[in-house]
């Protein structure tokens, strides 16, 4: 994992960062109590997707099955 994130031009600390941004998105998206946080939780986690995406763009990954699933879930 540490080897993917800077062959992407990540920096090591990054991991568990981007974990943690992963699961408050996850958590702000699955309560459906509220619509306000649900609907925030998948603005952000689209942005997140996207990210993705660009970021295997960067390291030439075009057309991978990582950056296709990013793209069927956003």
């Amino acid at each position: 994992m540490v080897e993917a994130s800077t062959h992407g031009g990540f920096p090591d600390e990054a991991g568990p960062r981007i974990a943690i941004a992963t699961l408050a998105c996850a958590a702000l998206l699955i309560i459906g109590r509220f619509p306000r946080s649900a609907s925030l939780g998948a603005i952000l986690a689209t942005g997140f997707f996207g990210g993705a995406i660009i970021a295997l763009f960067r390291v030439g990954q075009v057309g991978s099955p990582p950056q296709l699933i990013c793209l069927a879930l956003s």
